[in-house]
């Protein structure tokens, strides 16, 4: 075990008191400002402020990928600290939609904000809702700013990208929406997900080219959903892992089920 070393315990106490700073300020504006591009703006700027009294350098790149002027589409990104929202929030070119679990919307704290910002919440354990939830993102998928899917659907502290979930990818083949992949680099040793002590360090945001539908590695004519998604999950999971630097850590396998993330 690596000791913490005084100025390590500086940076954590430094980090902390950026975050304790910025989050009520994040909240009000996701909450209290009067349109959902205004909330979105308000969060942009707090969670910017966020890495700035950090003293973490964040960059993104490929941000001509998604503009506010983009096609209707899917963002799909990769999940790798408590921190993915944040950096996604400081850096994404345009608003987007996130995709959460619905336990997030038990508590008014979190649910007010989340809403404020046009999440969608999606039950993953009751079937029945489940499978409501997943038609309500199907109809929502081609209507308004993109939807965002952390498609591993939870988060580890070890390196690698776990197996993707089905639900953005049978969105996408449902609605014949591109894909826009994300990949996070850096935030998992910044802020591993099994621990609170944040580690000096830089991070990113890389956004990369759409993988549409109509592809020809992709669609071969089949109208089928499952297999179109099986395809656009392949591909988009490539993708990710070849520009993430992280371990291959499982394959997925999509069945016909319309489970969502």
């Amino acid at each position: 075990m690596t000791a913490i070393t005084g100025d390590g315990r500086l940076f954590a106490l430094r980090a902390w008191a950026a975050l304790i700073v910025c989050a009520p300020i994040a909240w009000l504006a996701m909450v209290l400002l009067p349109s959902a591009d205004a909330r979105w703006a308000g969060m942009r700027l707090a969670c910017r402020l966020v890495f700035r009294l950090a003293g973490i350098p964040i960059t993104l790149h490929g941000g001509d990928q998604l503009t506010g002027t983009s096609p209707a589409s899917i963002v799909v990104s990769n999940h790798t600290s408590f921190l993915d929202v944040v950096i996604l929030g400081a850096l994404l070119p345009c608003r987007v939609r996130y995709v959460a679990k619905r336990e997030l919307a038990r508590s008014w704290k979190t649910r007010w904000p989340l809403a404020g910002i046009g999440t969608l919440f999606v039950e993953r354990f009751e079937r029945r809702r489940a499978l409501a939830d997943y038609r309500r993102i199907i109809a929502a998928a081609a209507d308004g700013p993109p939807l965002l899917f952390f498609a591993e659907g939870t988060l580890r502290a070890e390196p690698g990208l776990l197996p993707f979930q089905p639900g953005a990818f049978l969105a996408a083949a449902e609605r014949r929406l591109p894909i826009v992949p994300v990949v996070i680099s850096g935030l998992r040793a910044v802020l591993p997900g099994d621990s609170r002590r944040p580690r000096p360090g830089a991070a990113s945001v890389t956004i990369l080219a759409p993988v549409g539908v109509e592809d020809g590695h992709i669609d071969d004519g089949s109208r089928r959903r499952a297999p179109v998604a099986a395809a656009l999950r392949e591909t988009v999971r490539a993708r990710i892992l070849a520009v993430s630097g992280e371990p291959d850590s499982g394959e997925p396998d999509i069945g016909n089920g319309a489970r969502p993330d």
